[in-house]
């Protein structure tokens, strides 16, 4: 949940300048934009339970490699921005259509607002203590976390319940 707000200084820390910095960011958006509907057709083949826990896999990967770029500063990050972007594909419109199909037409709307309302909880939590843990371990325990976490999140994924089949 604490990328967004710190991945410039993440990054920049590391020595990858503003400039490259956008670059990176434009790459993950354009692997994201050209491989939603690639990725949809797998998601419809696959199922919406298990491409969420293919884009929690790929969020730890991409994790994982952000700390070994930190701490390599090296081109890292370029493969970072694309693993990143195909996990977005993956996730990209699953989570909703995976409740949808899960609780139906009646049920979608306040399992879907309920969702949102953890994601925020979840955003204000991880800010909060991300904020005590770069005051205590810095950059690197912040990225230690965020893999942690991503573990954890991947680990879960597996309980989440399968939808319907159709």
């Amino acid at each position: 949940m604490f990328f967004a707000p710190v991945a410039l200084l993440v990054r920049t820390q590391a020595g990858v300048s503003e400039s490259e910095f956008f670059l990176l960011q434009a790459l993950l958006s354009c692997i994201t934009a050209l491989g939603e509907v690639p990725f949809g057709h797998i998601t419809d083949k696959i199922g919406y339970k298990n491409s969420l826990i293919l884009y929690q896999a790929l969020l730890l990967i991409a994790r994982t490699l952000l700390f070994a770029a930190f701490l390599s500063r090296s081109l890292l990050f370029v493969v970072e921005a694309v693993v990143e972007g195909a996990a977005f594909c993956f996730a990209s419109g699953t989570s909703s259509a995976y409740l949808y199909e899960l609780h139906g037409e009646e049920g979608y709307l306040a399992k879907s607002t309920r969702a949102g309302n953890f994601s925020t909880a979840g955003f204000i939590i991880s800010t909060l203590s991300y904020v005590l843990i770069y005051d205590s371990l810095g950059l690197q325990g912040l990225l230690a976390a965020t893999v942690i976490s991503g573990a954890i999140c991947f680990t879960l994924s597996f309980f989440i319940e399968r939808e319907p089949q159709k």
